[in-house]
C-alpha cells in the first residue's frame, strides 16, 4: 500500500526527535564504544558510524519482510477481506497511540516497549561484546542488534508493515521507516553530545504526531470504506 510508505517515513522523523528529546541521544552508548581520534581518523568513525545505521535499518527491513509474511498467512485463512480490515484497523489504533505518547498527551501505553524487553535483555551481552567498535563489520553487527531495543514507534511501523500482508511491502514499509531516521542518526553520531537539541523541541513532535495520529484513523477508515463498497459491488453481481 503507497500511503503506507510515508506514513513509515514520518514514524522513523519521530523515532529520532523523540530519541533527541527523551533519551539524550540514541547514539550514545555507540559513540561512546568507538575509539578516539587517536586510534581511528574522522573519516573512518564517519564510515563507523554510517555502517551502525545501515545495519540497523537493515534489521528493520528484516523484520519488516516477517511482519509482512505474518500479514500475508493471516489474509490466506478463511474470511481474507474480514481479516485484512481487521490488520489495517489493528495497525492504526497502535500508530494512533503511539503519536499520543509522542506529543505527550498520553502517559500510557509503555507496555508496547515492556513486550520486547525481554528479547533485547537476551541481545545485550552481544552487543557488548562488539565494543569496542573499532571494525566495519563491528559496526554492521553491533547496529543490526541494535534496530531490536524496545521502541514503541519501531513496533507501530512493523504493525503497518503486518497490515500490509505483503512480505516486500512490509521490507519496503520499514525501509521507509529507516530512511525517516536515517538524517537525525547520522547527524546525532557524527555530532555527538554536540547535537542540537533545540530541534527536538515539543511543538515539532506535536506536529509530527497529530499527522501520524490522522494517519492512524484515515488509514482503516478508508480500509473499512473499500471493504464496504467491494461487499456492495459483490451484492449486486
Amino acid at each position: 500500500m503507497p500511503a503506507t510508505l510515508p506514513v513509515a517515513f514520518l514514524l522513523g522523523l519521530a523515532s529520532t526527535l523523540h530519541c533527541w528529546g527523551m533519551c539524550g541521544g540514541i547514539l550514545a552508548a555507540f559513540t561512546l564504544g568507538i575509539p578516539g581520534p587517536g586510534v581511528v581518523t574522522g573519516g573512518f568513525r564517519g564510515l563507523l558510524i554510517t555502517g551502525f545505521n545501515l545495519g540497523r535499518v537493515f534489521s528493520y527491513a528484516m523484520g519488516g519482510l516477517v511482519a509482512g509474511a505474518i500479514g500475508n498467512a493471516l489474509v490466506l485463512l478463511p474470511l481474507r477481506a474480514p481479516l485484512f480490515v481487521a490488520l489495517q484497523v489493528a495497525a492504526g489504533i497502535i500508530l494512533v497511540i503511539t503519536a499520543l505518547r509522542l506529543g505527550g498527551w498520553l502517559r500510557s501505553g509503555a507496555w508496547m516497549e515492556r513486550v520486547g524487553a525481554r528479547l533485547w535483555g537476551k541481545l545485550q551481552p552481544w552487543c557488548r561484546s562488539l565494543l569496542p567498535v573499532d571494525r566495519l563489520w563491528r559496526a554492521l553487527a553491533l547496529g543490526a542488534l541494535w534496530g531490536w531495543i524496545p521502541c514503541g514507534l519501531v513496533y507501530s511501523a512493523l504493525a503497518w508493515s503486518a497490515a500490509s500482508a505483503e512480505p516486500m511491502a512490509g521490507a519496503l514499509t520499514m525501509l521507509a521507516f529507516g530512511a525517516g531516521t536515517l538524517p537525525g542518526m547520522l547527524a546525532a553520531g557524527l555530532a555527538g553530545s554536540r547535537i542540537n537539541t533545540r530541534l527536538a523541541n515539543p511543538v515539532l513532535r506535536q506536529v509530527l504526531a497529530a499527522l501520524l495520529i490522522a494517519a492512524g484513523v484515515l488509514g482503516p477508515l478508508s480500509s473499512l470504506y473499500f471493504a464496504a463498497v467491494s461487499g456492495h459491488g459483490a451484492h449486486i453481481h
